[in-house]
C-alpha cells in the first residue's frame, strides 16, 4: 500500500509489506529524483498499519513526521525526521474509528501544529486544539460527503491551515476556508475520478499572497504510475 502527503515543498511518501515499518522518503526536489532527507535511504518510522503525517510540531524547526495508529488511536510524533523515538505519544478519538489522520495550525498562526481526525464513514472532522491525551478542547464538524479524503493547508497565505476534502468519484476538490464556521469557497475537478488518485497539497513554487505569505495548491499522487500530479 502506497500513500503520500505534500507539505511545503517537501514529499513524503512511504511504503509497508507484511509486518515491517513504514518506510520514510523526503525529497526537497519537485521533480523526479531520490530520497535526500536524511539520506536516499530514507528510514523506518512507526508500525506496520500506521498512517504518517508531516507537520511543525514544536513551532520552531519546521515539518517533521508522526505516525497514527488505527487500531488503538495513538499518535506518535517526532520532532526529528530520522529513525528515533517519538517524543510524544497520546491517544485521540476511538481505536478502529475509520479515521484519516491530519495537522495543522488551527485558527492560529503561531505555535506548534496539532493533529484531527478525519472520519470517513460520517464526513467528520474531529480537531484537537493541544497534542495531550483526548486532544484538549476538541473541534467537531461535518465537511463533505461520506468517503471522501481530508487535506489540510493553507489556502490564502494567512499562515493559518484550512481544510479541504478530495472526493474520489469524481476526483474533486472541495476547499474550505474559516468564517465563523467552515464553509467550501472553492470546488474543482484535479486528478482523475475512481480510487488511483491520492490527495497531497503544499507550496509547491513558493507561491506568495499579496501579503507575502506562502499558500498552498493542491496536487495528486497517482497509485498506477508512481507519479505526482501537482496544480
Amino acid at each position: 500500500v502506497l500513500v503520500a502527503v505534500g507539505f511545503g515543498i517537501f514529499f513524503v511518501f512511504f511504503s509497508k509489506a507484511g509486518t515491517t515499518s513504514p518506510q520514510i522518503y523526503l525529497t526537497t526536489s519537485n521533480t523526479s529524483s531520490v530520497a535526500t532527507i536524511p539520506n536516499s535511504g530514507g528510514f523506518p518510522y512507526g508500525a506496520a498499519g500506521d498512517k504518517i503525517i508531516a507537520c511543525d510540531w514544536d513551532g520552531a524547526n519546521g515539518a517533521t513526521v508522526a505516525a497514527y495508529r488505527p487500531s488503538t488511536s495513538q499518535f506518535f510524533i517526532s520532532n526529528t525526521n530520522a529513525s528515533v523515538y517519538a517524543s510524544q505519544t497520546f491517544q485521540f478519538g476511538n481505536a478502529n474509528g475509520g479515521y484519516i489522520p491530519v495537522c495543522g495550525k488551527w485558527h492560529s498562526n503561531t505555535g506548534p501544529a496539532t493533529v484531527g481526525l478525519y472520519n470517513v464513514a460520517t464526513a467528520t472532522f474531529s480537531l484537537a486544539s493541544s497534542n495531550v491525551q483526548g486532544g484538549g478542547n476538541v473541534e467537531t464538524f461535518v465537511l463533505g460527503n461520506p468517503g471522501d479524503v481530508p487535506i489540510a493547508c493553507d489556502w490564502n497565505g494567512d499562515g493559518v491551515t484550512d481544510l479541504g476534502v478530495f472526493r474520489p468519484s469524481e476526483g474533486k476538490f472541495y476547499l474550505a476556508l474559516w468564517y465563523g464556521s467552515w464553509a467550501v469557497f472553492n470546488s474543482f475537478n484535479f486528478g482523475n475520478a475512481g480510487l488511483t488518485d491520492y490527495p497531497v497539497c503544499g507550496n509547491w513554487t513558493n507561491k506568495q499572497s499579496t501579503t507575502t505569505n506562502e499558500f498552498s495548491t493542491v496536487g495528486v499522487y497517482r497509485t498506477t504510475d508512481a507519479k505526482f500530479y501537482l496544480n
